[in-house]
């Protein structure tokens, strides 16, 4: 899945979705809707959620590519991966508790 936020001085636009052929096209379109003709103040930052394959990666590195020849200023950038939870055990005793005994 990606992340886009368009930045221009048309306005700006927030994209999420997955990081297909079809969506990146989708999400070029909105690029060039947002881009004023005679300005190169459009910028998209793209951040792409993990684990992605590697074809993933090149398709999205191919489009910013091809963005930037367009005179779109691009920013790329992972998602840092998801923090594993932290498991929530029991409290361990080192010995049996008796009664009357404090733990």
């Amino acid at each position: 899945m990606f992340h886009a936020r368009i930045v221009s001085p048309r306005g700006s636009l927030y994209v999420a979705a997955e990081a297909t052929p079809y969506d990146l096209e989708n999400l070029r379109m909105h690029v060039h809707d947002l881009r004023a003709a005679a300005s190169a103040d459009t910028r998209l930052e793209l951040r792409i959620d993990r684990p992605s394959s590697t074809a993933t990666y090149q398709r999205v590195s191919t489009f910013l590519q091809q963005l930037e020849a367009e005179g779109i200023q691009t920013s790329f950038s992972l998602s840092p991966p998801p923090s594993s939870p932290r498991p929530t055990a029991a409290p361990s005793f080192n010995g049996v508790a008796r009664r009357g005994s404090a733990c």
